[in-house]
C-alpha cells in the first residue's frame, strides 16, 4: 500500500515538473528594410505541443515598447490570431481590446486570441515597423511594461483549462552597440597612424 502511494506520488510529482518546465516561447527577429527605408521587427509565438499534443489555441497580452526611434505600424496576423482579447495595458492601466498604440509614446499593446494551432513551430503574431535603420531597441514583455504578468503573458489551452504563462520579456538592439563601437575604434587608430607618419 505505502508502494501504490509513494509510485502515485512520484508520477504526480514528475507531471508537475514536466508542466512547470513546459511553456509557450516567442522569437522575435528584425527582418530587415522596407522599400521606404524603415525596418520591420516579427514577432512570432511558439506553441508547446507536448502539453497539448493534439493541438491547442494561444490567448496572448503582450506590451512592445521602442528606444531610440519612432514606432511607426503594428500589424496583427487576424489570419491566425482572429480574436480581439480585454487585457490589462499595462501602459493604460486599464483593460482594452485587442490592439491599442501609442504613436507619441513609440509603445503598443496586443490582446488576442487565435484558433486551435495544430502544426508545431513558430506562429506570426505581430509585424512591427519602426521609423529608419538607425539605432533602435525593442523591448517586449517585462521589459516594457515593467510588471510580472501585465503585458508579459501567453496563455494556452491544455484540455479545459487555460495555463498562464507569464514572465516574457526580452530587449533587441540593432545594430548591435559593438557594430558602432568598431568604426569609431579603426577611424581613431587610423588617425593615430596618419598623424605617427606627418
Amino acid at each position: 500500500m505505502v508502494y501504490k502511494f509513494m509510485l502515485s506520488t512520484c508520477l504526480l510529482a514528475a507531471s508537475i515538473a514536466q508542466l512547470c518546465e513546459a511553456a509557450p516561447s516567442v522569437v522575435v527577429a528584425p527582418l530587415g528594410p522596407t522599400p521606404s527605408g524603415n525596418r520591420l521587427w516579427i514577432f512570432q509565438v511558439v506553441p508547446d505541443f507536448a502539453l497539448a499534443p493534439s493541438g491547442t489555441p494561444l490567448a496572448v497580452e503582450l506590451a512592445f515598447a521602442i528606444d531610440h526611434t519612432d514606432l511607426i505600424d503594428v500589424d496583427v496576423n487576424t489570419g491566425v490570431f482572429d480574436t480581439p482579447n480585454p487585457g490589462h495595458n499595462p501602459f493604460t492601466g486599464t483593460v482594452t481590446n485587442g490592439l491599442w498604440v501609442d504613436l507619441i509614446g513609440d509603445r503598443t499593446f496586443g490582446a488576442f486570441g487565435s484558433f486551435t494551432l495544430t502544426t508545431p513551430g513558430p506562429v506570426d503574431l505581430f509585424l512591427i515597423e519602426t521609423d529608419g535603420l538607425g539605432l533602435t531597441t525593442l523591448r517586449y514583455g517585462v521589459a516594457a511594461s515593467g510588471h510580472p504578468s501585465r503585458g508579459a503573458r501567453i496563455a494556452q489551452i491544455v484540455g479545459d483549462t487555460a495555463l498562464n504563462f507569464d514572465g516574457h520579456t526580452g530587449t533587441i538592439t540593432v545594430p548591435e552597440p559593438t557594430s558602432f563601437i568598431m568604426p569609431a575604434v579603426g577611424a581613431a587608430m587610423f588617425a593615430v597612424a596618419a598623424r605617427r607618419r606627418r
